[in-house]
């Protein structure tokens, strides 16, 4: 590893970082514009958390990772204004951006400069201070246009706007990964600046961080951790592994006094290495995107991400620990991770949805049963993602499903209504992530449908690849958080080319490659069949009623259930349970004396399939059917 680069002067600011990644913690964004000199502070919405607000902000590593992985995970991210830049602020619910078209048509268009989309659906413009003139904050240049100078601050990406939810984000062209901050058009300048500040309206600067002592000076008692932190972060962010951030700190705490032990500079060098997760090494902020200096096309973000250290288990030490065994929201039929509610639409598969939400979030909790017959092994909280249905049709469903049901805990049964819900593409990971599995640790999510959230397919594409690089973060996400995440999804008709009924679904056979369970339904008037797949359990058959009484409620009845798939065209096993009963019975058997026999629940699938069985027996000479409508074991006709 090559040596620490040696400055003469003390380090005030760390090397510019990389871009972090869209997808990258808010920590590792608010690190990185503290990179670039910018001092930032922690706001919940746009209310600073600090106890002097924008005077506190600072470009101290080591307090910004205070801040956002201790005090306040999570929170937006405010930088202050009229020290590196100052922003033009444009808000279109304002009519901000009538007022900069009438501007732009007097005077000529913008220049590119910095551009950030912020959350109410308008602008932040970042231009550089001015030589020689002072950026009157607040100056009225028209409706909905804001000038945040000295004594003001800005919101910036990847922070939440607290009225909309939507999130800032930097503009494609003109974001960090291409441009900084420029010299704004003279026209504008006047418009904005005095020749000079006066006394009175001046601010008091924005405090700075505490520089960082020469490389080559001691580190005294009571700065060791924190300079020697300081320096992994820098390390980390460059790209270094773990263990050449050991090295390097190693090598700086010879210059402590006195120097800490070994394990206390492995441990800080442990932490600094975790700034190094999700920082993507793009073109340095102020770069062009291109490799010779000149910009082209679409900004290279995330494209040259490090290499992952990968994580060897030894066989030997895994035959030393204990594992937990498979968990499950119901025991041996609904597993934790990710699976799948397919049916044709009017199947009731989202009646069914809503059923095992209210008796999770509520029936449980009071020693009830989903559909009257299976114990939850994990009842709590769950959220119910509907992309169909708005507040009034969930309201009516619930009515419909439980009646009796007047008030809930507060937090049980969460909804999340309307078509804005993000989709693959868009971000649907990390907010199902952050907003929903982090702050409400459900039991159950259910998205329904989730063929709406579903990315598009590329023509000519790996259609199985593309649907598994969508819908394995999501198993994944189960498994980490211990809950159930459940698709509705949508199922064709069958075809004479499909093995089995679970080729039905739409898309790719990735689904089942990668659902932990899979539960096609299929519907005969009144009557439901639900044909259940699982990766760690026995393939079983639930046959149920569902009802519309007179008095508009929707009631659930489960008629049985059997292990095994009952589905036309698996007939292995059940054929030969079928054709043993006969030849053992000694007497004529109809398909309803069958079914009893073999307690098989008594449905429209489960006699079609069983006649199918005798059918095609019949066709072979196994079996012959008499003149009552019976069957008969070959051999035994005439003893009716």
């Amino acid at each position: 590893m090559s040596e620490p680069h040696e400055p003469d002067e003390p380090v005030s600011t760390p090397v510019p970082l990389a871009v972090p990644a869209l997808n990258a913690p808010i920590v590792n964004w608010a690190q990185y514009y503290a990179s670039l000199g910018w001092p930032v502070f922690p706001c919940h919405g746009k209310t600073p958390l600090t106890p002097h607000g924008f005077h506190d902000a600072t470009t101290d590593p080591f307090q910004i990772a205070q801040w956002w992985e201790q005090q306040f995970p999570g929170v937006n991210i405010g930088i202050p204004c009229g020290q590196d830049f100052w922003a033009l602020d444009v808000d279109p619910r304002l009519g901000g951006d009538n007022s900069l078209f009438q501007l732009e048509r007097q005077h000529g268009l913008l220049p590119h400069t910095l551009l950030s989309l912020t959350g109410g659906w308008g602008n932040h413009y970042l231009w550089k201070l001015p030589d020689g003139r002072v950026v009157i904050n607040k100056a009225k240049i028209g409706d909905g246009l804001d000038v945040q100078g000295t004594g003001s601050y800005i919101i910036v990406p990847p922070s939440i706007h607290p009225d909309t939810g939507r999130a800032y984000c930097w503009d494609l062209v003109d974001g960090p990964a291409d441009i900084m901050p420029q010299d704004a058009p003279e026209w504008l300048l006047a418009l904005v600046t005095t020749a000079q500040a006066s006394p009175q309206s001046a601010t008091p600067p924005t405090p700075q961080s505490v520089p960082l002592p020469p490389v080559d000076a001691p580190i005294l008692q009571g700065s060791r951790n924190k300079t020697l932190y300081t320096y992994g972060t820098g390390f980390a962010r460059a790209g270094a592994s773990y263990e050449m951030i050991l090295a390097a700190l190693t090598e700086a705490n010879k210059r402590c006094q006195p120097p800490l032990d070994a394990a206390e500079v492995a441990r800080t060098a442990r932490s600094a290495s975790g700034s190094r997760r999700a920082i993507m090494l793009v073109s340095p902020p102020g770069a062009s995107a291109g490799s010779n200096g000149t910009s082209h096309g679409l900004p290279q973000w995330g494209t040259q991400q490090p290499l992952p250290q990968l994580t060897i288990t030894d066989l030997a030490d895994m035959l030393d620990r204990t594992y937990p065994l498979p968990a499950w929201l119901i025991d041996k039929l609904i597993p934790e991770g990710l699976i799948f509610f397919i049916g044709s639409p009017k199947s009731s598969k989202t009646y069914l949805g809503y059923s095992l939400a209210l008796a999770l979030a509520y029936e449980a909790q009071r020693g009830g049963k989903w559909l009257g017959h299976y114990t939850m092994s994990h009842p709590g909280t769950v959220v119910y993602i509907t992309l169909e249905d708005d507040e009034a049709d969930s309201r009516l469903r619930i009515a419909e499903l439980a009646p009796w049901l007047k008030t809930i805990e507060p937090g049980k049964l969460l909804f999340v209504h309307g078509e804005d819900f993000p989709r693959f593409d868009q971000g649907l990971v990390e907010v199902l992530r952050d907003q929903i599995l982090e702050r409400y640790h459900p039991a159950l999510v259910v998205l329904d449908p989730i063929s709406y959230l579903y990315s598009t397919i590329k023509r000519n594409g790996d259609l199985f690849a593309e649907v598994k690089n969508m819908l394995l973060p999501l198993r994944w996400l189960g498994r980490k958080y211990h809950c159930t995440i459940a698709g509705v999804d949508h199922r064709r008709k069958q075809t004479k080319d499909d093995i089995d009924i679970f080729e039905t679904q739409y898309g790719s056979g990735g689904k089942q490659a990668i659902a932990d369970a899979m539960f096609v339904i299929v519907r005969d008037d009144k009557e439901i069949t639900v044909h259940a797949r699982l990766r760690k359990a026995q393939d079983q058959t639930l046959t149920l009623n569902f009802n519309f009484l007179p008095n508009g409620s929707a009631v659930w009845t489960l008629n049985g259930a059997v292990d095994g798939l009952l589905g036309i065209g698996q007939y292995s096993d059940l054929r030969m349970q079928v054709l043993n009963a006969l030849s053992g019975a000694g007497i004529p058997l109809s398909i309803q004396d069958l079914l009893a026999g073999l307690n098989i629940p008594d449905s429209r699938q489960t006699r079609n399939s069983v006649f199918q069985i005798l059918f095609r027996a019949q066709k072979s000479k196994e079996v012959e059917k008499t003149d009552r409508g019976k069957y008969v074991w070959t051999g035994m006709v005439g003893t009716h």
